[in-house]
């Protein structure tokens, strides 16, 4: 007889509405993730569909044996089935006597990842597992993929999650009702180390620490109405142009991405611009591309050079951290990604200095420029201005 958690039954209903290829479980420890996709891929091998073939990945072999082999093995036992599945225990596989088959393997089987094609797909703990190799496995993969992870770094399913086909359930101890009470107590027992709770106990993302930003709050797309905008322009070529806009309302600051793209000239900036920007609006650009800034203000665009001298990023990011800041947009956007990564350097024994890294900083500095523009000449004042 199978035990079945919430968690279960929240993937079982998304996996039959057909409306989802991609099923995300991330959260804490024990929630029950990894054994409520198996118990929905045991019952779908001994279903109605036949020659089926599944595929569970994860990042080794071991990894496997000691996690999803061992309650894969499990659920047959509790279910009776010892006897009536052929077992290959070299090649992990398992034939159900309707001729569907589960393997295990581990993604470092590069035979496998460029190998046949399958029916469906479960990689555990994705988070170990680089995206090259996700896509290799994604792209043989005719229907649903069923993913895991624990939120202990960021990596590339941001890139996923605006997909319409892509839904993600959280969940932590608290959604698997068939711990004990031991079990219970001894997860709740790492309460007083605040990463390892944030991530196994809370299931959590867990931004890394020395952010320049620690405390930005990230809201969905058209979450807020942009009245009056400003935007932040930073030009690259090989590295990305970036526009972002900004509102600052009481002691609220909302930044939204309006475009990031590489290898944009003069004239593509210029359309971007009239394509995502509202009308009229000012622009506060780097101020080391006046020529870029002499040819969009020929074109009518209101546009001044931002300010810079020394310390002024330091100062600026200060300045930004005055405020209740909201990133507006989705969490795989540019913006998000860097206001996750943006950091301070560290020194040999690990601590954190007062300088910047110079890197994921180019959504960073267009909204440097806006913020320090908006303060104004008076300290504590911020002003606000656009062309009507």
């Amino acid at each position: 007889m199978m035990h079945l958690s919430s968690v279960f039954t929240r993937t079982l209903e998304a996996y039959q509405s057909g409306t989802y290829t991609i099923i995300s479980n991330y959260g804490g420890t024990r929630s029950g993730k990894t054994y409520s996709t198996l118990q929905l891929l045991y019952l779908i091998l001994i279903g109605n569909q036949k020659d089926l073939m599944i595929s569970v990945v994860s990042r080794s072999i071991p990894h496997l044996k000691r996690g999803c082999i061992r309650d894969f093995e499990q659920i047959i036992e509790s279910n009776g089935r010892v006897g009536f599945i052929d077992v290959n225990k070299t090649d992990h596989t398992y034939t159900f006597v309707n001729n569907n088959k589960i393997e295990f393997f581990s993604a470092d089987n590069v035979g496998k990842l460029h190998g046949s094609a399958r029916d469906i797909l479960y990689v555990n703990e994705c988070n170990y597992i680089n995206e090259e190799k996700i896509k290799q496995l994604f792209v043989r993969t005719k229907g649903c993929k069923f993913i895991d992870y624990n939120p202990s770094a960021q990596f590339w399913i941001d890139n996923y999650r605006s997909r319409e086909d892509f839904i993600e359930f959280h969940s932590t101890y608290l959604d698997n009702e068939f711990l004990t009470k031991e079990q219970v107590r001894e997860i709740e027992s790492n309460k007083n180390n605040s990463r390892w709770w944030a991530i196994y106990g809370e299931g959590k993302e867990y931004l890394r620490e020395g952010l320049c930003y620690p405390k930005v709050i990230f809201d969905p797309p058209h979450s807020h109405k942009f009245e009056n905008p400003i935007y932040g322009l930073d030009f690259g070529f090989h590295d990305p142009t970036v526009c972002v806009k900004c509102e600052i309302q009481d002691n609220k600051l909302y930044v939204e991405q309006s475009f990031c793209e590489q290898g944009l000239d003069v004239t593509d900036i210029k359309n971007y611009i009239w394509r995502y920007c509202k009308s009229g609006a000012l622009f506060i650009a780097d101020s080391a591309e006046p020529q870029i800034i002499h040819e969009l203000k020929n074109a009518g665009i209101h546009i001044k050079p931002c300010i810079k001298g020394n310390n002024s990023v330091f100062e600026g990011v200060q300045l930004v951290n005055n405020f209740e800041i909201h990133c507006i947009g989705t969490p795989g956007c540019t913006l998000a990604k860097e206001f996750k990564t943006y950091a301070y350097e560290q020194d040999d024994d690990g601590n954190y200095t007062d300088t910047i890294e110079d890197k994921n900083n180019h959504c960073m500095d267009a909204l440097r420029y806006c913020v320090t523009y908006l303060r104004g000449k008076k300290s504590g004042h911020y002003v606000y201005s656009i062309v009507k």
